[in-house]
C-alpha cells in the first residue's frame, strides 16, 4: 500500500528505500547514492548484526539469482519508474517477494547497479530468518518461472540442506 500511495503522489524519477523495522541507514546514505543517481537499480553492502558478531555482508555474482538472492535488498535503491514498468511486489510472496522483484529487475535486463560501500546496517533474526522454510519454497516457485533447466530444484536442495553459501559458487 505504501508504494502506491508513493506512486501516486511523487514523480518516477524520485528513488525508494525499503527498510526493515530493525534496520537503519548508514549516516553518509544521501551522499553515497547521489553519486550513482542515474541508475534505476542500486544495491550496497550491509553491515549484517548477529547476537554474538557483526558481518560485512557484500552483493553477490548475479549469476546466483537461480539459486538465492545475492543482492541485500534492504540496500535497495530504487528508482519509482521501475515499479511502473515491472510492476509491485507480488502479495502473495510474503518473505520473498524482494527477491521476486530483484529477479525480475535481472532478468528483464534492466542495469543493476553494484556498491561496495555500506549502505545499511541489518539487525538479522527477523521475519525472514524466522520463516526459512517458506523462504525456501517461495525461492524455489520465483526460480521455477524464470528458468527451464533443474537449477531451481538444485538450489531448494542446497538450501534445505543447510549447506554454507560457499564463495567458489560465484565462479559462475
Amino acid at each position: 500500500m505504501g508504494l502506491i500511495y508513493l506512486l501516486s503522489r511523487v514523480s518516477e524519477n524520485h528513488y525508494c528505500s525499503i527498510l526493515n523495522s530493525d534496520d537503519w541507514l548508514v549516516d553518509d546514505y544521501i551522499k553515497i547514492v547521489q553519486k550513482y543517481e542515474g541508475n534505476e537499480f542500486i544495491a550496497g553492502s550491509c553491515e549484517a548484526y548477529y547476537s554474538d558478531r557483526k558481518v560485512l555482508r557484500k552483493c553477490r555474482s548475479l549469476k546466483m539469482f537461480p539459486f538465492y538472492m545475492p543482492i541485500i535488498d534492504p540496500s535497495l535503491f530504487i528508482r519509482l519508474s521501475l515499479y511502473r514498468k515491472l510492476g509491485l511486489y507480488r502479495e502473495k510472496f510474503k518473505v520473498a517477494g524482494d527477491y521476486d522483484f530483484s529477479y525480475r529487475v535481472f532478468k528483464n535486463g534492466i542495469k543493476i547497479k553494484i556498491l561496495d560501500e555500506i549502505l545499511v546496517n541489518v539487525e538479522m533474526g527477523g521475519f525472514a530468518s524466522q520463516n526459512l522454510s517458506l523462504a525456501a519454497k517461495e525461492v524455489l516457485e520465483i526460480s521455477r518461472e524464470w528458468n527451464l533447466n533443474p537449477l531451481p530444484e538444485l538450489a531448494f536442495l542446497y538450501r534445505f540442506l543447510k549447506f554454507p553459501r560457499f564463495d567458489f559458487f560465484d565462479f559462475l
